[in-house]
C-alpha cells in the first residue's frame, strides 16, 4: 500500500497515513531518537500509544524482519517490539512526502528507557543482565521457521560499491579516499575468516545483528526490550554474541583509537554461557584470540558506516565510532 500526502509536514502525513490505513486517530506526536531511522511516539485519542518508524529501507529488505517479529509474538516472547498491522492486514506501507519515499513500519509502545548511549559505559549488573535475556532471545529464534533455508555467506555490498561515492565530512572523505585501496586489501583478507567462520560454525541460526546499548529497553532495573530488528539475519551466533559484547562494552568518542572494556566483555560473555552452554568454548576462544576478534569486529562496523554512507543515510564525520573501526582494519597484519 502507498499513500502519497505533499503536506511538507512530516508530522501532519504521518497522522493523516496512520488514520487511513491503520484507524489510529492521532492525539499527540512526539519526535524519538533514531541513526538510520525517523522515530515518532503517538498517542491515539483513545490514550493508546504505538511508535510509528520511517525508515529509508525498501520493502523487500524489512521482509526478514517483518517475518521474526510477527513469529516471537506468536511464540508469546515478550522482549521485542510488536508490528501493528494495517487495517487491510499488511505490516507496513509506504508514504511518499516532501520528495523523499519511507517505509512505515508501526509497533506498539514499550515503555522505558536507554540507560546508556552508544559511547558510554554501563554497569556491571546491566551488562551481564543484557546477555542473560540475549540468550534467552536467541532460543526463542531457534523456533523461527527458516525462510532460506539453502542459505549461504553473502559478501558485503562494499566489494561491489567501491568507496568512492561515501557521504561524509570533507576530512573525512579525504582520508577515506587516500587509504581505500589499503582498507580494501586488508578487508578482504579478513572477510575471508569471517566467511570460514560461516562455513564452519555449528552454530547458525536467526540473531538479531545489531545488539547495542541504544538499541535496549530498561525498566526500573529490568531488561524490557531488544529494538531495532533491520538487521535480523542467519548467521553463526559466535559472531552475534561477541560482536555484540564489543558493541555494548566500547566507550569514547575519541577517534584515535577503539577503546573498550575486556573485562566488561568477559563478563557478558560468561553471563551469556551459563545460559547457553552449546556456546561455552567462546570465552577460552576470545581470551586466547583478542586481537583477532576485536579486528573482525571492526570491520563489521566498518562496513556498516561505510554501506550506509555509499546509500546516503549516514554521514560520516568524527566522533561517531567510524574512525577508530576503519583504522584497526588499516592496521591489521597478518
Amino acid at each position: 500500500m502507498v499513500w502519497q500526502l505533499d503536506t511538507g509536514q512530516l508530522e501532519e502525513t504521518i497522522a493523516s497515513g496512520l488514520a487511513i490505513s491503520y484507524g489510529i486517530h492521532v492525539k499527540e506526536i512526539f519526535k524519538l531518537g533514531g541513526n538510520s531511522n525517523i522515530n515518532y511516539k503517538v498517542v491515539d485519542v483513545q490514550g493508546d500509544s504505538f511508535v510509528a518508524r520511517l525508515s529509508k529501507y525498501k520493502s523487500a529488505d524489512t521482509a526478514l524482519e517483518e517475518h521474526v517479529l510477527n513469529s516471537l509474538t506468536k511464540t508469546g516472547y515478550r522482549l521485542s517490539p510488536v508490528i501493528v498491522k494495517t487495517l487491510s492486514h499488511h505490516t507496513n506501507t509506504t508514504i511518499r512526502t516532501c520528495g523523499k519515499t519511507y517505509v512505515l513500519h508501526v509497533f506498539t509502545y514499550i515503555q522505558g528507557e536507554v540507560l546508556c548511549k552508544w559511547f558510554e559505559k554501563c554497569s556491571g549488573s546491566e551488562i551481564q543482565m543484557i546477555f542473560k535475556q540475549l540468550a534467552c532471545l536467541h532460543k526463542e529464534l531457534t523456533r523461527v521457521p527458516y525462510l532460506h533455508p539453502d542459505f549461504h555467506y553473502m559478501h558485503p555490498e562494499i566489494f561491489s560499491l567501491g568507496l568512492n561515492n561515501v557521504t561524509a565530512s570533507a576530512s573525512v572523505k579525504t582520508y577515506v579516499t587516500k587509504h581505500a585501496h589499503v582498507f580494501m586489501k586488508k578487508a578482504k583478507m579478513l572477510n575471508a575468516l569471517i566467511g570460514n567462520i560461516y562455513l564452519h560454525s555449528r552454530h547458525k541460526q536467526y540473531i538479531h545483528g545489531d545488539i547495542h546499548l541504544e538499541n535496549i529497553l530498561f525498566q526500573n532495573g529490568d531488561l524490557v526490550a531488544f529494538l531495532d530488528f533491520e538487521k535480523v539475519q542467519y548467521a553463526p551466533l559466535e559472531l552475534e554474541v561477541v560482536f555484540s559484547a564489543f558493541r555494548t562494552c566500547k566507550y569514547s568518542r575519541f577517534d584515535d583509537k577503539l577503546q573498550y572494556d575486556t573485562e566488561a566483555i568477559l563478563l557478558g560473555l560468561n553471563e551469556y554461557t551459563v545460559n547457553n552452554k552449546s556456546l561455552k568454548f567462546i570465552v577460552e576462544d576470545f581470551e586466547k584470540n583478542e586481537g583477532l576478534w576485536k579486528v573482525l569486529f571492526c570491520l563489521d562496523q566498518s562496513f556498516l558506516y561505510l554501506e550506509k554512507a555509499i546509500k546516503g543515510i549516514w554521514t560520516l564525520e568524527e566522533g561517531i565510532g567510524f574512525l577508530p573501526c576503519f583504522n584497526e582494519v588499516l592496521q591489521y597484519e597478518e
